[in-house]
């Protein structure tokens, strides 16, 4: 894994989508006199307020409430990836098709020598006969702040007969600046106009010939301002979230050696990018038009609708001290066991459907149109007669949505949910030996 032995980083201040060449700007350690990756932000206020207010003044209701302002950080991670950017590293291309036919790795040769420079032009042959451009860099946005959320709770507690606890609170959140990627270099709507308003066929505005389409001789010119750049994965604060929650909890303090905890929650989670780096299974990290990030808004890859988690404990009524088995052998043996477990029922995680078309013409796959007329057909299981209905129907998404322009289908769907079983007996506190059960369930969740 290749890196920069002084730990220093690199970025481009100017626009990504701009016209070529770039220089990059070395930067990160301001000790040495280098600029910083982004602006310092000093306006950051994090006031917090909480009450809580017994309203019979006996002791067994308590009504809370609070407010507060989190902010987050910028992760290592995020900012060591622009040690990748030149001039630390040179990509060098080698195309491996000659008058059409397919070249073998073996007979390409050795790679030549590559001089370390800050500056990338346009996608072309320089002047020993080089590829040159066409990176993927990774930028910091120089007007980065830093993300914050603002969360708020109200709740009831209340001490029952029977040495029962309930609680059900409100839970709230707001995401503000959240960090995203976007493609920094866009295909530009107007550039793509206007091929189309010169006659090319849609079918040919696709994904990378939208920036190397004049030089692979499809398109009279690209779809981009500049083609030193194959995307770029630009850092930003765009993306946003909103949380609500209903918590319940209703706990049985030990008695008769029974104790029994059950949590349920009913939430909603929804933004435009749920993870800068690293998108869900099925997602993918760029957005599928980053100059109309409206689209983006849904349900979070995270989200989960409904989840109920009961835990328990019973000391057996065995042994010394207990009304069976109270003396001699039969007491050592029985006597001291208890039964534990945790049993969790939950929703599914929502997942995203994709195409395998450029259909907007922003070199990203595109998601389907819905078609509500499109009647599911179940399929035919291979170990029973009957026919088992599909997670996603294909009825409903018909493949007439290629070069349709209407909306598309805006929200992820939600995947099946599941039932988890733990339990086992422990002797003294010590745990003896344990099962675990996870039994998918395709009816807890619907499309």
């Amino acid at each position: 894994m290749p890196y920069e032995v002084n730990d220093l980083l690199s970025t481009l201040f100017t626009n990504p989508s701009g016209q070529a060449p770039f220089t990059f700007t070395i930067a990160g350690q301001r000790d040495q006199g280098l600029p910083s990756l982004y602006n310092n932000d000093w306006h950051d206020f994090e006031p917090r307020v909480g009450i809580a207010w017994d309203p019979f003044q006996n002791g067994k209701t308590s009504i809370r409430a609070g407010y507060g302002i989190f902010h987050d950080r910028l992760f290592g991670q995020l900012l060591g990836l622009t040690r990748g950017n030149p001039p630390f590293q040179q990509i060098f291309f080698e195309p491996f098709f000659a008058a059409g036919v397919l070249v073998p790795v073996s007979a390409l040769g050795p790679p030549p020598s590559v001089t370390a420079t800050p500056i990338v032009p346009d996608f072309g042959f320089n002047a020993s006969g080089m590829l040159q451009g066409g990176i993927l860099p990774f930028i910091i946005d120089p007007h980065l702040r830093m993300p914050y959320s603002q969360g708020w709770n109200f709740g009831v507690q209340r001490e029952l007969p029977g040495s029962l606890l309930l609680e059900v609170n409100y839970v709230g959140s707001r995401g503000t600046r959240l960090l995203r990627v976007v493609d920094g270099n866009p295909p530009q709507p107007a550039l793509v106009s206007q091929l189309i308003a010169d006659g090319v066929p849609p079918q040919l505005l696709q994904f990378d010939a939208l920036y190397l389409g004049a030089e692979e001789g499809i398109l009279p010119f690209d779809a981009v301002n500049n083609n030193a750049f194959l995307h770029a994965e630009l850092f930003n604060n765009t993306a946003s979230s909103v949380y609500h929650a209903l918590q319940a909890n209703i706990t049985k303090r030990m008695s008769n050696g029974l104790a029994v905890q059950a949590a349920y929650t009913w939430s909603h989670a929804i933004d435009n990018s749920s993870d800068p780096l690293t998108p869900a299974t099925g997602n993918q990290g760029f957005p599928r038009d980053s100059l109309n990030l409206t689209v983006e808004r849904g349900n979070s890859d995270f989200d989960v609708r409904q989840r109920l988690t009961i835990n328990y404990s019973w000391d057996l009524p065995f042994g010394r001290g207990h009304a069976h088995l109270a003396e001699g052998l039969a007491s050592g043996i029985f006597g001291g066991w208890e039964v534990a477990g945790i049993t969790t029922f939950s929703g599914g995680l929502p997942y995203d459907i994709f195409t395998a078309t450029d259909t907007a013409h922003t070199g990203q796959p595109q998601r389907p149109d819905f078609n509500p007329v499109g009647v599911p057909a179940g399929q035919q299981s291979a170990h029973s007669n009957r026919a088992q209905p599909r997670y996603v129907e294909r009825a409903v998404f018909p493949r007439r949505y290629v070069w349709s322009r209407r909306r598309p289908w805006p929200q992820p769907l939600p995947r099946p949910g599941y039932q988890q079983l733990g339990h086992g007996p422990a002797e003294n506190g010590q745990p003896h030996r344990t099962r675990q059960l996870t039994i998918p369930r395709g009816d807890l969740q619907s499309v």
